[in-house]
């Protein structure tokens, strides 16, 4: 195992044992029993994933500029949506919640990176 394989087994386990300790620690309801052990989960696999795959995960110098430009471009578009919504508001003009404002906002910011990563993958170099 790889030294940068270990850190970030050594991370995961932290995170798990943290996690596991402010369940014991508060005594919460189901629901938050069930998002942490979701998250949990999603750590567990994440990692025997990428143990079980390492070569799947290396990135090169084009990768790295690639992931780099579609940031940016994810970036500038949650940008301009929460220009435009914050206006919308300013204006009046739709009354929108704040609990779907901020679902619209992750929403537009996941959306907006899945989409660049196809776009820039496919299209190849950034030059």
């Amino acid at each position: 195992m790889k030294k940068d394989y270990k850190k970030m087994l050594a991370i995961k386990s932290g995170l798990i044992i943290i996690m596991l300790g402010l369940l014991i620690w508060k005594k919460p309801g189901s629901e938050s029993i069930s998002v942490a052990m979701s998250i949990i989960m999603v750590l567990i696999a994440t990692t025997f994933l990428r143990l079980k795959k390492p070569d799947s995960y290396k990135q090169d110098e084009r990768t790295k500029k690639l992931y780099g430009k579609v940031i940016s471009a994810s970036w500038l578009v949650t940008l301009l949506s929460v220009t435009l919504l914050y206006w919308n508001n300013y204006l009046k003009i739709i009354y929108i919640p704040v609990d779907v404002l901020i679902t619209m906002i992750f929403v537009i910011m996941v959306a907006s990176n899945i989409l660049f990563r196809f776009y820039y993958m496919r299209k190849g170099d950034t030059e």
